[in-house]
């Protein structure tokens, strides 16, 4: 049934997916039309058809079986060095925000992620 959950899964990334999903939807976006046309035919484009769409697409048959294997899965206290290991596979930098928070910087040479670690700039890109 599960045919391609990231190494990671995360019940609010695929809750954003759905939504960009529909945002695209009703902006007439060919590709998000053929995603629902090869996942759900004839269903209007909606929040609850764009979860479907998502669901499907890792191979579950309903939002509802997806969100309840990822919620058990995160009360079963799934520990990061187990999921950390495809973590930057899984999640990516919003461009918008890392252009936001690059620009903020400057021309920093060196930062301090409170939430992770010291992270030296790189000397060839600035970032």
């Amino acid at each position: 049934m599960i045919s391609s959950l990231p190494p990671s899964p995360d019940l609010e990334h695929l809750r954003r997916e759905a939504k960009h999903l529909l945002r695209r939807l009703q902006a007439g976006d060919p590709a998000a039309v053929a995603r629902l046309d090869a996942h759900t035919p004839g269903l209007p484009a909606a929040l609850g058809t764009a979860q479907l769409v998502v669901a499907r697409e890792h191979g579950f048959a309903s939002w509802a079986q997806l969100k309840s294997l990822l919620t058990r899965m995160a009360s079963s206290g799934v520990r990061y060095d187990t999921i950390g290991p495809g973590y930057a596979d899984y999640r990516r930098a919003d461009p918008r925000i890392a252009a936001a928070v690059h620009d903020a910087l400057g021309d920093a040479r060196t930062i301090v992620n409170v939430g992770a670690a010291l992270v030296p700039m790189s000397p060839a890109t600035g970032r």
